[in-house]
C-alpha cells in the first residue's frame, strides 16, 4: 500500500498522551464501530491496541521534530525556518526525559502480542531507539561536535546550502533571520565547548588545528573585507537572491539586509568560536582516540553499539577487520596483475597515480566530463536494475558539484535524499577541489555507492513505504551504509565494472572499507597513533597519503562510524547466503532485495529477525 503523504503538524510543541487519551482513543474506536462503549469485544481488542500504538509512534515523531527545527527543516515539513537546534546541555537532558516517557508510555499501553507484524517490529524498532537513547545521554559531553567536518562553522554552511528551504521569494528572509541567529546558536556551542573542557574531554590538537584553519575561511569575502569575492555564507544567499530575479531595489534591499546580518551575528561569532578553540589547545594533546577520555573504553563500545546496532565488541571488529584486509588483498592480486602493476600496494598507487588516461584535466572542461562520466554510470546501472528489482522507486536525483566554498570541509563525494515533501530532489554531490584527486577508475564504483543501486534507491524505496514517520525518516548507519557497500558488489555481479581499472577501483573501495575496521578500533581501542593508522592504510590499501590523513581524521573525530558501512554490507551478504540456501532453486535475488529494503532502515538484528521470519526458519 503506498504511503500517505506527510501531514501538515501543528507547530506548537505537542504535550505527552496522557493516559486519559488512551482512554478517548479507545472510545472513538468504539463509535466508529458501532460498539459499546461499556465493554469492548474481543474481537476488537486487537484494534484497539494498533491504534494505540500507531497514535503514540506518530505522537513521538511529533514531539521530537517540534523541538528540532533543523529536523523540520531537512525533512521539507512546514513551519518556522528561521531556529536551529538548541544544543544545550539542559536541553538534552529534557528532550531525552520526554522521549523516554514516550517509550514508557507505549510499553505500559500497548500487548506486544496484539500487533500486527509491522507494528510489532516499530515496537522493536522505538525499543531500540530507547536503549540507544539512554546509552547517548551518558556520553553526550564526550562527543567532539565542534570537530566533526570542518567544524560548526562548516556545518551551518552545509545545513543552508542543503536543507534551507528554496521555493521561491519568500524562503529568503527566513534565511536571514537564519544568518541572524546564529550568533546564539554558536554561542551554545562555545557554552557546550566549555563544558567539556570541565570534564577533561577535548578533541585532539591535530583535528583543532583543522578547524582553527578553516576560520578565516569563514570571513573571508565581502561583507566582511573588501574583496571582490563573497564569504561562503554571502556566496549561498546571493546565488538563492539570483534565482529569484526580483526587481532590482528589492534584491538591493535583501543584500543589505543579509550584510547586516552576516556582520552582526555571523562574523563576530565567527571569531568568537576561534578565539575560544585557540585558547582550548594543548600542543602535547597528540593521542588520537577516546581512550584518553573520561570512561573512553565505555564511550567506544557505546559508539560502536550505535555505528553498527550490534553488540559486537573492538576486539571482534580488529580480528574480521584483518580477516577481511586478507579476503580483498587476494581479490586485488590478479587485477594488479593483469594490468601490469606490481603487488606492493605503495607501488601500484604510485603507479596508477602517473597514469594520464585515469584523470581529467583539472579545470571547467574536466569537471563537466567528470559530471558526464558519472551521469553516464547512472544510466547505464538504471538498465540493469529490472535484474535486481521488482519495480524501482520514482524519485528524481540531481548530479552537481559541491560547492567551492565547501570543498576544504567535504569529503569526494555526498548524498542528500530528497525532502520529505518532494519539492527538493535528491542530490549526488562530487568534491572538484582537486581532479588529480579523482581518478576515473574509482568514479563506477563511488557512483553506485551512491546513487543506484546504493544510497539513493535505498532511500527512494523507504520515503514511499507505508510507515510511522518516526521509520520513514530514520538512519541506521550500518543498514544505510552496508546498503550502500552492497550496492557497489551488485555492480559487479551484474557486470558494471567493464575494464580492468573500474575493477581495481571497486576492490580498493572494498579494501579500503575493510581496513577501517582496523584502523577505527586500531585508534579507539588499541592505542594506535595517528601516524600509525595513516601508514596502516598507505601500507594495506590503495588509498593516497591525503586519502589516508582524511580517513584517520574522521575516524578521529567520529568514532565508530567508519565501521558501520563494512558490518553492514557483511551482514547483507551473509543474509543472502542464507536465503539462497535455504530456498535453493526458489530463491530471487529480486524478492531478497524486497525483503530487505521494504521495511526501511532497520537495526541489523531486526534486520536478521527479519529475513528469518520471510524464510521461515
Amino acid at each position: 500500500m503506498p504511503k500517505q503523504p506527510d501531514a501538515v503538524r501543528d507547530s506548537a510543541a505537542h504535550p505527552l498522551i496522557a493516559p486519559s487519551l488512551v482512554v478517548m482513543l479507545m472510545i472513538a474506536v468504539m463509535l466508529v464501530t458501532g460498539c459499546s462503549t461499556s465493554r469492548p469485544t474481543t474481537a476488537l481488542i486487537p484494534q484497539f491496541e494498533n491504534r494505540i500504538a500507531e497514535t503514540l509512534f506518530e505522537r513521538s515523531f511529533l514531539d521530537r521534530v517540534n523541538h528540532r527545527p533543523q529536523l523540520e527543516t531537512e525533512l521539507g515539513l512546514p513551519g518556522d525556518h528561521t531556529q536551529w537546534n538548541d544544543t544545550s546541555y539542559d536541553h538534552a537532558r529534557s528532550m531525552d526525559i520526554a522521549e523516554t516517557e514516550n517509550w514508557q508510555q507505549l510499553a505500559a499501553s500497548v500487548n506486544l502480542n496484539l500487533l500486527t507484524a509491522a507494528n510489532r517490529l516499530s515496537y522493536r524498532v522505538a525499543e531500540f531507539n530507547e536503549e540507544i537513547r539512554r546509552d547517548t545521554h551518558q556520553f553526550w559531553l564526550h562527543d567532539y561536535r565542534l570537530a566533526e567536518g570542518q567544524g560548526v562553522q562548516s556545518q551551518i554552511l552545509s545545513f543552508l546550502i542543503e536543507h534551507h528551504p528554496e521555493r521561491g521569494p519568500d524562503d529568503l528572509p527566513s534565511f536571514i533571520t537564519r544568518l541572524h541567529n546564529i550568533k546564539p546558536y554558536v554561542a551554545a556551542h562555545i557554552d557546550l565547548l566549555s563544558q567539556q573542557r570541565a570534564k577533561g574531554i577535548r578533541p585532539p590538537d591535530f583535528l583543532l588545528r583543522k578547524i582553527l584553519a578553516s576560520c578565516s575561511g569563514q570571513t573571508a569575502g565581502a561583507p566582511f573585507t573588501s574583496s571582490p569575492h563573497d564569504a561562503p555564507l554571502r556566496a549561498e544567499f546571493i546565488r538563492r537572491l539570483q534565482q529569484q530575479h526580483l526587481p532590482e531595489e528589492d534584491a538591493a534591499a535583501m543584500t543589505r539586509e543579509a550584510d547586516a546580518a552576516l556582520l552582526d551575528s555571523v562574523g563576530p561569532a565567527n571569531r568568537l568560536l576561534c578565539e575560544r578553540l585557540e585558547a582550548s589547545r594543548d600542543a602535547s594533546d597528540t593521542d588520537a582516540g577516546v581512550w584518553r577520555l573520561p570512561d573512553g573504553d565505555l564511550f567506544y563500545a557505546h559508539r560502536l553499539h550505535l555505528a553498527t546496532t550490534t553488540r559486537m565488541t573492538a576486539d571482534e571488529i580488529h580480528v574480521l577487520g584483518i580477516k577481511e584486509i586478507a579476503r580483498w588483498r587476494a581479490e586485488l592480486a590478479p587485477l594488479l596483475k593483469a594490468a601490469a602493476l606490481p603487488d606492493d600496494l605503495r607501488a601500484a598507487r604510485s603507479q596508477l597515480q602517473k597514469n594520464a588516461d585515469s584523470f581529467l584535466a583539472n579545470d571547467e572542461d574536466g569537471r563537466q566530463a567528470y559530471l558526464s562520466h558519472a551521469t553516464a554510470h547512472v544510466m547505464r546501472v538504471n538498465d540493469r536494475l529490472a535484474t535486481l528489482l521488482h519495480s524501482r522507486p520514482d524519485s528524481d536525483l540531481v548530479i552537481l558539484p559541491i560547492e567551492a566554498t565547501r570543498h576544504a570541509g567535504a569529503s569526494k563525494a555526498m548524498y542528500s535524499a530528497a525532502t520529505a515533501s518532494l519539492d527538493r530532489p535528491a542530490h549526488f554531490r562530487v568534491n572538484f577541489s582537486d581532479l588529480g584527486m579523482m581518478p576515473l577508475w574509482e568514479l563506477p564504483a563511488l557512483t553506485y555507492h551512491y546513487t543506484m543501486p546504493g544510497r539513493h534507491l535505498q532511500a527512494a524505496v523507504t520515503q514511499q513505504l507505508d510507515l510511522p514517520r518516526f521509520r520513514r525518516h530514520a538512519h541506521f548507519r550500518a543498514f544505510e551504509e552496508g546498503w550502500a557497500r552492497y550496492a557497489e558488489h551488485l555492480a559487479g555481479e551484474v557486470g558494471l565494472y567493464a575494464d580492468k581499472l573500474s575493477r581495481i577501483g571497486y576492490v580498493a573501495r572494498q579494501l579500503t572499507s575493510a581496513a577501517l575496521l582496523v584502523v577505527d578500533t586500531g585508534i579507539h581501542h588499541h592505542r594506535w597513533s595517528r601516524e600509525q593508522a595513516i601508514d596502516y592504510l598507505l601500507d594495506n590499501t590503495l588509498a593516497t597519503p591525503i586519502d589516508a590523513e582524511t580517513q584517520v581524521n574522521v575516524a578521529a573525530a567520529a568514532p565508530g562510524d567508519g565501521v558501520a558501512g563494512h558490518i553492514g554490507y557483511l551482514r547483507v551478504l551473509a543474509l543472502r547466503e542464507l536465503s539462497r540456501t535455504t530456498l535453493g532453486s526458489g530463491f530471487d535475488v529480486r524478492e531478497f532485495h524486497h525483503q530487505i529494503l521494504s521495511h526501511g532502515p532497520l537495526p541489523l538484528p531486526l534486520l536478521q529477525a527479519e529475513v528469518e521470519t520471510w524464510l521461515g526458519i
